[in-house]
């Protein structure tokens, strides 16, 4: 995550969309900064994991160990979890004893104006029941979308990755009237390593970026990528394709390069 420093300079800049992990701050720090940002004309996106738990997460230790899935081999700490489970949805939907209000109220609270999901993509976990899990997902993403829009009327939902789940739905246009936008990770530079991969892209992604621009949603990609070169020949096929590009490290450091929508990045 960026320096409070460096998100408060962001903050006296031109209007633009934030995607912040709110647990990472202070919580009246958090709440400061999303209201500098709200009055400067910006969204705030906030994170939310919901296919995945980790230990260091506010409910963790009053979480059922009966819902924690195997660990993630990438981000230690980090476990998937039975999403279909009520109790695990309770966390994010309702206000119980157990964990309190709702995390996506929590959320609000801190003047979050959205949430940007994350793990959406669990449903491909097991092969043999993708479809089923599917639904069972988007039925959730659904469930938080409807949450979020009873305590703020203008309530924003992105999901992360997880392109092709509207493939699987009995009523697809449900879940698309749920999301307002979907950020895709990795779909020009695709390859073995962890970072800076060669320009080698997902055509079947690509492709998805116009599923979701025909139902009148906004597409972010996100690129883990170095050279200069790179960056730019990215851009320009971001905005061949229409869609906001980031690039970014993978660990999140806030190291980002930001694109500029008035600068024309494709050379004649």
């Amino acid at each position: 995550m960026l320096q409070i420093e460096v998100l408060e300079a962001l903050a006296a800049g031109p209007p633009t969309l934030f995607v912040l992990e709110p647990f990472e701050l202070p919580l009246a720090t958090f709440r400061d900064l999303a209201g500098a940002l709200k009055k400067g004309g910006h969204t705030l996106l906030c994170y939310m994991s919901i296919g995945e738990t980790g230990t260091y997460r506010y409910y963790y230790q009053a979480l059922n160990k009966r819902i924690i899935k195997h660990e993630n081999a990438v981000w230690k700490g980090s476990y998937r979890v039975d999403y279909a489970d009520p109790v695990w949805q309770s966390v994010f939907l309702t206000k119980t004893p157990e964990f309190g209000p709702s995390y996506v109220e929590r959320l609000i609270n801190l003047g979050c104006q959205g949430v940007y999901l994350d793990t959406v993509d669990a449903f491909w976990d097991d092969p043999a029941a993708v479809k089923k899990n599917a639904q069972i997902m988007a039925d959730f993403v659904v469930k938080i979308k409807k949450h979020g829009v009873s305590l703020l009327p203008s309530f924003l939902l992105f999901t992360q990755n997880a392109t092709t789940i509207y493939q699987f739905l009995a009523a697809p246009e449900v879940f698309f009237a749920a999301i307002d936008g979907i950020g895709i990770e990795s779909a020009y530079h695709v390859g073995p390593s962890w970072f800076d991969n060669v320009y080698a892209p997902n055509k079947e992604v690509l492709g998805e970026f116009k599923t979701y621009q025909s139902h009148g949603k906004t597409v972010f990609s996100i690129e883990y990528i170095q050279s200069g070169a790179k960056i730019e020949a990215y851009f320009c096929q971001a905005q061949t394709h229409g869609v906001i590009p980031l690039v970014a490290d993978r660990e999140l450091t806030g190291k980002n390069t930001l694109y500029d929508e008035k600068t024309s990045f494709c050379k004649k």
